[in-house]
């Protein structure tokens, strides 16, 4: 009889599912790099135990995360591009912050009403003075 052999994966099924996080730890920038959407979901609220993980995991990867981040930041969850802009681009490349910078600018400039309830349009300013003193932007 032939053993069903579990396919570990790297996107968490839960808040606590730690299994996943080790995983995606080991797992390869290509692999993750195909399920970064996936995984982004999960920093839709940073206090939920996995999304510090998979920042960790996910914040060196350089220009594969600027499409699926402009997404996050062109949509309409105040809350998750908070958390974005305060939790993960502070710590990405320059390729990454450079290639975004119309957007962050865009969110401080002329945030919707939703950003602006989220205080959006703050952080974004916050990101974009740190920007200027990092990287002379």
């Amino acid at each position: 009889m032939k053993q069903k052999i579990k396919k570990k994966h790297i996107v968490p099924l839960h808040k606590m599912d730690y299994e996943a996080c080790q995983t995606l730890k080991d797992s390869s920038d290509e692999d993750v790099i195909k399920m970064l959407p996936d995984l982004l979901m999960w920093m839709q609220d940073m206090n939920w135990p996995v999304a510090k993980h998979i920042k960790e995991r996910i914040y060196e990867l350089d220009l594969p995360l600027v499409k699926p981040i402009k997404e996050i930041l062109n949509g309409n969850d105040g809350d998750w591009k908070w958390y974005i802009l305060q939790d993960l681009l502070p710590f990405v490349s320059k390729n990454v912050l450079l290639a975004l910078k119309p957007d962050i600018d865009r969110l401080a400039k002329e945030p919707t009403k939703d950003d602006k309830a989220s205080e959006v349009d703050q952080i974004a300013k916050n990101l974009l003075v740190t920007m200027s003193k990092t990287y002379s932007l």
